[in-house]
């Protein structure tokens, strides 16, 4: 399926795919569908060499299942986009819905007056975070069990569809759990480890009158007039991250 196929379906389909839905959550099953997915390689430019390219030159992307994006958007708009809003601070831009422009203007800003700016960035940060970790996250945090048990199960049992082009591998391939990053739910599953970090990084760190935190998804940026707050920080989130086993 692709979602302009979807989109010419009529209502009493979806009609149908909510009273699926409903039986997932009581049973805290899924379909097999949902724990397939594409794996499509974009090149980076100017490393094609005698039409050859090394992988390690290639960016993979993760295309979920068209049903599990719907169903997982679905529990985004209706309730996790309310309960994000209400329980994360306000300088976690994808929990109050902040754009990636306005996050800018304010480190900006802060910037003339304080001086000083650090930010902080993972590497690989989807693919390392553990599934059973945000399980227990969630289920630490109060979601509803059943919604976590099916979105713990998609992320732990994926088997990819390898392709390149218009050629895709015969066999499914297996993958280490992950939360994918063309998961929906994606951005709001890193915004809760990085306010766990958070929590952790400023009960060990003074506190600063002048700093301005600001967090987009795993990018975490701070300005101070003080550079020693800045330095503080960055040492405390390293050794957070590395204990979690995110690399920075």
């Amino acid at each position: 399926w692709v979602a302009r196929e979807i989109g010419s379906l009529p209502l009493p389909v979806f009609e149908l795919f909510s009273l699926l839905g409903a039986r997932w959550m009581q049973s805290a099953q899924v379909p097999g569908q949902f724990l397939e997915s594409r794996m499509i390689s974009l090149v980076k430019p100017g490393k094609i060499v005698d039409h050859t390219i090394g992988v390690d030159n290639l960016r993979p992307i993760t295309v979920l299942s068209c049903w599990y994006r719907i169903w997982a958007s679905a529990w985004i708009k209706n309730s996790l986009k309310d309960w994000m809003r209400i329980h994360v601070p306000a300088h976690f831009a994808v929990a109050h819905a902040t754009a990636c422009g306005q996050v800018a203007v304010d480190l900006l800003d802060n910037l003339m007056s304080a001086g000083y700016l650090a930010s902080l960035d993972y590497s690989k940060a989807f693919d390392l975070l553990d599934p059973l970790v945000t399980r227990s996250l969630l289920l630490h945090l109060g979601w509803d069990p059943s919604l976590v048990a099916i979105v713990t199960t998609v992320w732990q049992e994926q088997r990819r569809w390898i392709s390149f082009g218009a050629h895709t591998h015969v066999d499914r391939t297996p993958c280490a759990p992950a939360i994918p990053q063309g998961d929906p739910l994606g951005p709001f599953m890193m915004t809760l480890w990085t306010w766990a970090g958070w929590c952790t990084v400023e009960s060990v760190c003074s506190p600063s009158r002048s700093l301005l935190t600001r967090i987009y998804v795993d990018d975490r940026s701070f300005s101070s007039a003080r550079c020693w707050d800045l330095m503080e920080r960055f040492h405390a989130w390293c050794a957070w991250s590395f204990s979690v086993g995110l690399l920075e």
